[in-house]
């Protein structure tokens, strides 16, 4: 729900046409909640020991609390990368980095149970309470990370390249390679002999 890696205004096109995609889903009646789950955030690394000594979400039972933006701010180099809509209706920049709204979430029962940084699409964050619940559901379910969604793991399982899939992939690449070296292919060859870090002969 939040990058830098796109130019000018496209990160924020792309959030309005996924809101124009859950509205037409809507008119289906279907309903589709969208959230992103971070497994690292600036934001949580700079408030994680406040929260444990103020036992914030340390309750035993499934939680969330809605981060303000100005504490996500003071989390960031840069301030747009915490700037929402609500920020631009108020006569500030409009966002360009951001579409949803930061959360941070305790799916387990226990209170040493990971806290995560989870964002709401923007628009829905008026949703939050229906699209967690389904979430702890899912997280509960997570295997083999613990209460951590199982959906998004099985997707990263599909998506993930190795062993005879990235082999294959890493064969297909070389072979390309080699073939614009033409007459100078033997120096992949050579390359690909080469130790990728030396030091690491060191432990043999």
């Amino acid at each position: 729900m939040r990058s830098k890696v796109f130019k000018g205004t496209l990160f924020a096109r792309y959030g309005e046409l996924l809101a124009d995609a859950v509205h037409r889903q809507k008119r289906n009646r279907r309903n589709v909640y969208i959230v992103g789950v971070a497994k690292h955030s600036a934001v949580l690394a700079r408030y994680r020991l406040a929260l444990k000594i103020k036992r914030i979400l340390r309750g035993s039972y499934p939680a969330y609390v809605q981060i303000p933006r100005e504490l996500e701010e003071k989390a960031y180099v840069w301030s747009e990368y915490a700037r929402g809509r609500t920020d631009e209706s108020q006569g500030g920049e409009a966002p360009k980095f951001v579409n949803g709204t930061m959360f941070f979430v305790k799916f387990g029962n226990k209170s040493q149970d990971t806290i995560w940084p989870v964002d709401i699409f923007e628009p829905q964050t008026n949703l939050a309470q229906t699209a967690f619940g389904y979430l702890v559901k899912d997280a509960q379910e997570g295997f083999p990370v613990c209460l951590y969604p199982r959906s998004l793991q099985k997707a990263h399982e599909a998506a993930a390249l190795f062993g005879l899939d990235m082999d294959l992939l890493q064969d297909v690449v070389t072979d390309g390679v080699r073939a614009v070296l033409g007459e100078g292919a033997h120096i992949l060859d050579e390359f690909v002999l080469e130790p990728a870090d030396p030091s690491q002969t060191r432990y043999r």
